[in-house]
């Protein structure tokens, strides 16, 4: 990263901005922190600093529900590309969030004295407070405590939010204390940015801008092509590690498919990781990518494409006419090219599986998979006889959330081990905590509970937790898998009762700010 030149520092004993003359009469002789001209000429965040400033000394201890609104404005105001933007912290200290934070406002004004109007150490006790017990300063979490710290001394407190913390741990390999660890913690974390700040010379309006937006890693290579790809025998234990499931169950599935049923469909709600789960299994029981073929099912997709059909070809010579050849579809290939190596497995991955009209996909099909080399059958295009190698499985995936189970053909589902996957809490914090730390994990768990909750454990809609598997575990990535992904999805689900969506939405909002 290369992080831009340095702010002007801001400088002490300047008169409180011309524009805060409307607010109530202070109650307290002294002002906090440094202040600094307000003119529009100051740089983005300094002079929205200076007027949050301005406003806690005017008004810290009975500020009004305005006045904490615009307390909340004025900590997010920041300019890019000389546009004056409301966005540096959300979704803290805006909508949701902030009403959380003040809907008892009388405790709002209680914790914010407490933390601006005495000296460091009185603030350093009511931060140690309100972080190791949250209840004192409810939806506060450590960002409003650890942002007034900040707006107190900006060259010695850091604005401490999850966002901050992983770009810290990214950038620099540095650790950040558990936020419950109280006072001590925070303070640690405030010399861990000071380095950093003093490293790359960095004025501290800058810091929270290059920490919550590190750049990202370089992109993981494409998965090569079939016909070039091979991979390595993994071990069913490497398997169960890439994902995050129990080496006895993943044993289990290997067991059934190399069995006398060689194929199975994995089914459950959208994000449960089905896809994912059976191309890893394919490659695994294949031992080679070049082995292994994938197809999507859809509306459209016919017997002609996935067995054999006709096909309309225009000779080369001049004045040629139209015929019409039989060209064997995707599955009848894969068979072949199984049939002259026996002794190798193949894998079919059919996503998608139950958007096709599969009785009319599958045709003879239905009654070849179950038994294999000791049935053939005369195919209607060809004339050829056709059956099935004992050394080709085939893996299906297919959504609950489109198509319930119960309504697949009948003789289709007992010839397909059924391997259900629910959405799994154990999975994403595998997961998250092995990438980014069990306390960055904390916000994304704690969401991924509460939508479980709501739509309930066990049901076929619930989202699956591959939604929550994100590159930035910071309230501002959650937020968007909110209001992109997780909204949009129940509002399907709901359509009767788009008032419990909001509600929801409220509830998520406040509660990945009061963790982050």
């Amino acid at each position: 990263a290369q992080p831009t030149a340095p702010l002007p520092s801001s400088s002490p004993h300047h008169p409180v901005s011309p524009s805060s003359r409307h607010l109530s009469r202070r109650h307290h002789n002294r002002r906090v922190g440094p202040e600094t001209p307000f003119t529009a000429q100051s740089p983005g965040r300094i002079a929205p600093e200076a007027e949050a400033r301005a406003l806690l000394n005017e008004a810290a201890g009975r500020m009004s529900r305005e006045q904490a609104i615009r307390f909340g404005e004025l900590l997010n105001e920041h300019k890019k590309a000389t546009v004056v933007r409301h966005d540096r912290f959300a979704p803290a200290f805006v909508g949701a969030s902030l009403a959380k934070v003040t809907e008892d406002l009388e405790t709002f004004n209680q914790r914010v004295e407490l933390l601006w109007t005495g000296d460091d150490e009185a603030a350093l006790r009511a931060l140690d407070e309100t972080l190791r017990n949250r209840t004192l300063f409810p939806g506060a979490g450590s960002s409003l405590p650890s942002v007034l710290m900040y707006l107190r001394d900006p060259d010695r407190y850091a604005v401490w939010i999850t966002a901050t913390i992983n770009g810290l741990r990214q950038l620099t390999g540095d650790i950040s204390p558990s936020k419950s660890g109280g006072q001590e913690s925070y303070l640690q974390f405030c010399e861990q940015v000071r380095r950093f700040r003093e490293k790359y010379g960095l004025a501290p309006q800058e810091v929270d801008a290059i920490l919550a937006r590190p750049p990202l890693p370089p992109p993981s290579s494409p998965r090569p092509p079939a016909e070039t790809a091979v991979v390595a025998d993994v071990s069913v234990e490497a398997l169960a590690a890439a994902c995050s499931l129990p080496v006895e169950e993943v044993e289990e599935w290997v067991s059934l498919l190399r069995g006398p049923k060689r194929q199975a469909v994995f089914y459950g709600p959208p994000g449960t990781g089905k896809t994912h789960v059976a191309g890893l299994l394919a490659d695994h029981l294949a031992g080679s990518a070049e082995r292994v073929r994938t197809v999507q099912f859809h509306p459209s997709y016919s017997y002609e494409d996935f067995v054999e059909g006709l096909r309309p070809e225009l000779g080369k010579e001049s004045g040629a006419q139209l015929s019409y050849v039989v060209r064997p579809g995707l599955f009848r290939e894969l068979c072949r090219a199984a049939w002259a190596d026996r002794d190798h497995t193949y894998v079919l991955v059919i996503d998608e599986l139950n958007r096709a009209d599969l009785g009319s996909v599958l045709g003879e099909l239905m009654l070849l998979l179950e038994y294999r080399e000791k049935v053939s059958v005369e195919l209607p295009y060809s004339q050829d006889r056709f059956s099935i190698p004992e050394n080709l499985i085939v893996l299906a995936t297919m959504n609950t959330a489109d198509r319930s189970l119960a309504l697949v053909d009948f003789a289709m589902r007992r010839r397909f081990h059924a391997i259900e996957l629910r959405p799994n809490r154990v999975v994403l914090q595998l997961h998250l905590t092995a990438r980014f730390g069990a306390e960055a994990a904390g916000p994304a768990l704690s969401f991924f509970d509460h939508v479980q909750e709501a739509v309930g454990v066990g049901s076929a809609f619930a989202p699956g937790h591959s939604y929550w598997m994100v590159e930035d575990p910071s309230a501002q990535e959650l937020g968007r898998v909110w209001k992109y992904e997780i909204r949009p999805y129940l509002e399907e689900f709901w359509f009767e009762n788009p008032e419990r969506v909001s509600q929801l939405g409220i509830e998520i909002e406040q509660l990945i700010v009061e963790q982050a």
